[in-house]
């Protein structure tokens, strides 16, 4: 036996509910084992748990002996488990493509040269279409999830432990993934695969299904498959079909919008996208489909209002409401509790009372996530398809006209799957349009029509083409990009402490006219700096003020200014020369003399790049808290300047909650990767030069000259 689970109970601080009880089975090596059950069944606590991220002794009420044993063999530069999460967000710790594949031969210190060649090899066999150092933020979801498998795959685990990896992915992309499966189980790799796809489930040699933390069904892929459809729907692997409301057929025929038009998209161009032209009437079932990067979630935004458009128009008939329920579930949840996040909208709406407790229960009720149960459930302890249900019960409690579904099925057992797809058959029999995007043929076959933009002549489709999104990808110039972080830290904090120690605004203004003049050399995007300037001036305006009237003068005013300047100038050409990455080499180079101390300098420097990697990161979460809202009071508030303070000190809480589960998710991410302060390599490796030293020592010189001279000619 590879693997043993014996007599395994969970359950999570905080909470009284108990996810796994009492499970017990074991594993042979090369064995393909499929996992099913509902969600929140405690199928990716299990998971967590076999790769050691969970402690197995959490419930100590179980008599039992709780053990994980595992029979690998202890090769060099292997390890025994690879996790692939759900959400490729929640895994991928780099900036590029090929820094993050390399994340894990680093951690466990393989050579430079077998380290290289994994990652090519990885990346050759799971994005070959994509380039090696394209950034992470530029790729599409399901370049993401195949970026997530080339991580677990430059591992070389002995065994494969996989969290729904195709819940996000198109067809063509799924079937990549599934091929990929097929030749790992053909050479020997035991894999443990969570799904909710009994297809992909029929390609394992065993099912493991789970019920509400139970073990109730190992046995062959056979004898599964003669389960009968009672004992299926019960745990929620089949749900029969139901009648349609009456009235349903006058809304599924092939044509739309016979009805009155509500909605209306003319030549619609914006990234991906290319003259996309429709209409939608009342009680219009649209399904858009496309493979990942063409454009299902831009166009899904373009018409809730959240992006515009490079050309073209979106039509809304005059009194209608849109409202979008976003792709990734907890961006559109912010509230600490799910009724709480449920009734935002409506509570700004003026609804409250009885009336409110009522419009929240039907919503939910309605999404498949029933009050009674979730109402008092903290939203970020809910599972990947719970929070899905969150989101879509908070759209649909608005009561919009036009509900728009982006990738509504994603993450649903089937059971889930059956009361979305009626949920949205009831919305378009009250009359409403409903448009959501879908990876797969069996979700959206129900449509009355389909919009599919992977039939456009699409430069950005999956295959072929590396996806850029239209986003600028802006270069280091060629004397800061070979140049070693360790030499980019010294740089940097000569400027800084020479803009600290300087006297007087005149000789600062140079200072400042000096690193002007480098960040035109770096490449930096001067607009950016402006840009930085004026998001903080009228703060530097205030503080000026009170300094005006403390040293009664413009002098110390000014000089806080300018010193002020040179502080964000350096600092700001230090973190778009040095990616994170390079921030925590140059760190650890820097801080290497403690090691004699026996001081982590690994997680120290470790440490501070995140530090700057959270914070560009800050802004895009208060950004998709601020969408969240957006949608969910679109149409009701007014733009008061009262309601402008409101909105930004509402942020403040979902945002750092928001901010600690990122930060948690992240050092999830670096553990199952096997991140520690122990031995370790490094894919990176830099050249110091005669023009670095001299670039170094002209800096360290011309700031001294000036510090010298502040003081001397006062």
């Amino acid at each position: 036996m590879i693997l043993t689970v014996n007599s395994l109970s969970f359950k999570y601080s905080g909470s009284c509910k108990t996810v796994l009880k009492d499970v017990s089975f074991s594993v042979e090596k090369g064995e393909y084992i499929a996992i099913l059950g509902a969600n929140g069944s405690g199928k990716s606590t299990l998971l967590r748990c076999i790769a050691g991220l969970l402690p197995v002794d959490r419930n100590n009420s179980n008599p039992k002996e709780q053990t994980i044993k595992m029979n690998t063999k202890k090769e060099e530069h292997t390890v025994p488990t690879a996790v692939v999460f759900q959400s490729p967000d929640d895994q991928l710790v780099a900036e590029t493509a090929e820094l993050d594949a390399a994340f894990g031969p680093e951690n466990t210190a393989v050579p430079y040269e077998e380290m290289h060649n994994r990652v090519n090899e990885a990346l050759s066999l799971f994005l070959p279409d994509t380039a090696k150092n394209e950034w992470i933020k530029n790729l599409s979801s399901g370049q993401k999830q195949h970026l997530a498998l080339a991580g677990a795959y430059t591992l070389h685990p002995e065994i494969l432990l996989l969290d729904e990896p195709s819940s996000m992915l198109s067809e063509k992309a799924r079937s990549s993934l599934l091929n990929f499966l097929d030749r790992a189980k053909s050479a020997g790799k035991t894999i443990l695969h969570i799904t909710h796809d009994i297809d992909e489930a029929k390609r394992a040699d065993r099912v493991i299904i789970l019920n509400d933390g139970v073990l109730v069904f190992d046995g062959g892929t056979d004898q599964f498959l003669q389960l009968s459809r009672e004992t299926l729907t019960e745990w929620a692997l089949f749900y029969p079909e139901k009648k349609l409301p009456e009235g349903q057929e006058a809304f599924s025929g092939e044509e739309s919008g016979g009805k009155g038009n509500i909605l209306q998209c003319k030549g619609i161009s914006a990234g991906p996208l290319q003259d996309i032209s429709f209409e939608a009437g009342q009680g219009d079932i649209i399904a858009v489909t496309g493979e990942s990067g063409s454009g299902k979630t831009l166009l899904l935004q373009i018409i809730a209002g959240l992006k515009k458009t490079e050309r073209g128009e979106v039509i809304i008939a005059e009194g209608k409401t849109c409202a979008l329920a976003v792709q990734e579930p907890e961006t559109g949840l912010f509230e600490e509790f799910t009724a709480d996040d449920v009734a935002f909208g409506l509570e700004n709406a003026g609804i409250e009372g009885s009336e409110l407790k009522e419009k929240v229960k039907e919503a939910m009720d309605k999404a498949g996530l029933p009050f009674d149960k979730f109402a008092d459930r903290k939203t970020f302890s809910l599972s990947g398809g719970e929070k899905r249900k969150a989101a879509v019960a908070g759209i649909i409690a608005l009561e919009s006209d036009i509900v728009l579904l982006d990738d509504p099925f994603s993450a649903l057992d089937i059971r889930s799957r059956g009361e979305m797809r009626e949920l949205l058959q009831n919305l378009s029999a009250q009359g409403k349009v409903v448009i959501f995007s879908a990876s797969r043929k069996e979700e959206h076959e129900f449509a009355c029509k389909t919009i599919n933009l992977s039939d456009k002549k699409n430069p950005c489709e999956f295959d072929g083409v590396n996806i850029s999104n239209g986003k600028e990808k802006t270069q280091v110039k060629k004397l800061f990009a070979d140049m070693p972080p360790v030499m980019k830290f010294l740089f940097s904090i000569a400027g800084t402490a020479a803009s600290l120690i300087l006297s007087g605004w005149k000789f600062l203004l140079v200072l400042e006219a000096f690193f002007f003049i480098l960040s035109l050399v770096s490449g930096y995007s001067t607009k950016k700096l402006f840009r930085a300037v004026l998001r903080i001036l009228p703060w530097l305006i205030i503080i000026c003020v009170i300094q005006y009237f403390i040293f009664n003068g413009f002098e110390e005013a000014g000089t806080f200014i300018v010193r002020f300047l040179c502080l964000l100038t350096i600092l700001s050409v230090f973190v778009f020369i040095t990616p994170p990455s390079e921030i925590s080499c140059g760190a650890e180079d820097l801080l290497k003399p403690l090691i004699l101390f026996k001081i982590p300098v690994r997680h120290i420097s470790f440490l501070i790049s995140l530090v700057f990697r959270f914070i560009p990161s800050l802004y895009d979460e208060a950004d998709k808290i601020t969408t969240a809202r957006k949608i969910r009071t679109s149409g009701i508030n007014k733009k008061t300047k009262k309601n402008k303070i409101k909105e930004t000190a509402a942020l403040i809480v979902p945002l750092i909650l928001r901010t600690l589960t990122k930060a948690e998710k992240l050092s999830l991410a670096a553990t199952a990767r096997y991140y520690s302060a122990g031995k370790h390599t490094r894919y990176l490796k830099w050249k110091t030069r005669k023009k670095h030293i001299f670039f170094l020592v002209f800096v360290i010189a011309f700031s001294a000259i000036l510090i010298y001279g502040s003081y001397i000619w006062k």
